[in-house]
């Protein structure tokens, strides 16, 4: 896992509480996953906090990679557009 450029965890899913395809296989028993949806393990304990505005990318051998900028829970569209040139992106 990768912040703003910087490593913050290198780990495998081996030593999570719940693997991914055991946690994959409890969600759909609830609800319905489509295209794009994004399911995360959580990291352990002590590994810094992201916050609003910070790019982020995790990287999974075998599945590829994933980018994105973080945003707050709520935040519309245009405040993302604002976070984004405010980073210079």
């Amino acid at each position: 896992v990768m912040v703003d450029g910087r490593v913050l965890q290198r780990t495998s899913t081996g030593g999570m509480r719940r693997s991914a395809a055991r946690l994959l296989a409890d969600v759909t028993e609830f609800m319905t996953l489509r295209p794009g949806d994004v399911l995360m393990l959580g990291v352990p304990a002590g590994v810094p906090r992201a916050r609003a505005g910070q790019h982020f990318a995790i990287r999974l051998e075998g599945l590829g990679e994933l980018e994105g900028s973080l945003v707050a829970e709520g935040v519309s569209e245009g405040m993302t557009e604002a976070i984004t040139e405010e980073r210079g992106a």
